[in-house]
């Protein structure tokens, strides 16, 4: 009973949105070959690939896993032009950031509606 009430809060507008933007992310590097950097585009074809899986993962199955890993994929780009080295180069960087702050707060929106109490867990039922 718990999954069919936790099936009608999820909603799945945001897991399209999500894999929207994984395939985006993925061929993000296409459209800004100035600041193609080797590391940068393995990064965005891989993470955008994990977030593809797990955003299709979520459109089947209703996991919180799924949402904490976009939420952590999400999180890492906003930081990869940093720590990878490419930051300020062409327009690419911008971009990621973007795309993973986009993904980040997408999957703490599911997270939000996903753990609300149903309302028989907010009358203490079972």
């Amino acid at each position: 009973m718990a999954r069919l009430d936790q099936m009608k809060i999820h909603k799945s507008w945001e897991d399209w949105v999500i894999l929207g933007l994984g395939a985006a992310l993925i061929v993000s590097p296409a459209f800004d070959p100035v600041s193609l950097i080797p590391v940068a585009l393995l990064n965005a074809i891989l993470v955008g690939f994990l977030i593809l899986c797990f955003a299709l993962s979520e459109l089947s199955v209703v996991e919180r896993w799924d949402e904490r890993a976009n939420l952590a994929l999400g999180a890492w780009m906003i930081v990869a032009p940093l720590a990878l080295g490419y930051f300020g180069v062409g327009r690419l960087w911008l971009w990621h950031m973007a795309m993973g702050a986009a993904v980040a707060l997408l999957a703490l929106l599911e997270l939000w509606q996903d753990w609300r109490p149903t309302t028989d867990e907010a009358k203490g039922g079972q």
